[in-house]
């Protein structure tokens, strides 16, 4: 007198009794290669992100590279500009006054650009997100306490 079901309560059949392993081999392949495919794209990432470690180390030697050409560049165009104010004028305070007001301009220009990009630092829709859902959530409390 042997019960075929040893899981479950007794006299109850076990709901997988009647499940055959062969029902099962579409489930299992489609698993197998699901977990093929997600390791096949961990790989990819982990080669990706190597890839792209190196490139970025050439980008900030480049980026290096680059600041003493701009700077170079820029003070050029600032005394060639003063050079020909002082051609057409002939006093040369207007040349210096020329050369520093450019510069101070520039200046003003990236303290406002560094200002607005500033303000996206502290991730403003993150954090009006955060707040919406807290209060939300409060919200929610307090009308089941009521």
């Amino acid at each position: 007198m042997s019960d075929t079901t040893t899981a479950g309560p007794v006299g109850e059949a076990d709901e997988y009794d009647d499940m055959e392993p062969a029902s099962l081999a579409p489930f299992l392949a489609y698993a197998r290669e699901a977990l093929g495919a997600g390791s096949s794209f961990a790989t990819l990432l982990q080669l990706e992100l190597r890839l792209a470690a190196g490139d970025l180390g050439r980008l900030v030697f480049l980026g290096l590279l680059t600041l003493p050409i701009l700077l170079l560049a820029w003070i050029g165009l600032g005394t060639t500009v003063s050079w020909l104010l002082f051609e057409l004028t002939g006093i040369p305070l207007v040349a210096f006054v020329t050369f520093f007001a450019l510069q101070l301009i520039t200046l003003g220009f990236i303290a406002i650009l560094a200002r607005r990009f500033s303000k996206s630092l502290g991730l403003p829709q993150t954090t009006h997100f955060i707040r919406t859902a807290a209060q939300r959530v409060q919200n929610e409390s307090q009308e089941q306490d009521q």
